[in-house]
């Protein structure tokens, strides 16, 4: 009985470093990321505001957002809006899509 509960104890140990030492590697993982991850999402989002209205037109688009409440298009959220600025008129607006399986769409 006694080598029962030693061995528990020292498997129990085992699996606790392991799940320590786990969720301290997927912890430094996610803060040494966390900056490249938000870059390549801007990106992303970028090439893909410049598929609809070439980047020559403003090449601050992706940066010019503005938050629209759009009750009207069933939303309960405030939308974000891309708009082209040049010469400080609005050309051009960009509304994302939302499908029905909530899949955004640019």
């Amino acid at each position: 009985m006694q080598d029962l509960l030693s061995s528990i104890r020292r498997n129990t140990l085992g699996i606790a470093i392991f799940a320590a030492v786990t969720a301290g590697l997927i912890a430094i993982t996610q803060v040494a990321t966390q900056e490249r991850i938000a870059a390549n999402r801007e990106a992303h989002q970028a090439r893909a505001l410049y598929e609809i209205l070439p980047q020559q037109l403003d090449p601050n688009l992706h940066l010019q957002i503005v938050e629209v409440p759009a009750p009207e298009l069933g939303m309960t959220q405030p939308i974000q809006v891309f708009q082209s600025l040049v010469d400080g008129r609005v050309e051009a607006v960009i509304l994302p899509v939302t499908t029905a399986e909530a899949i955004v769409v640019i």
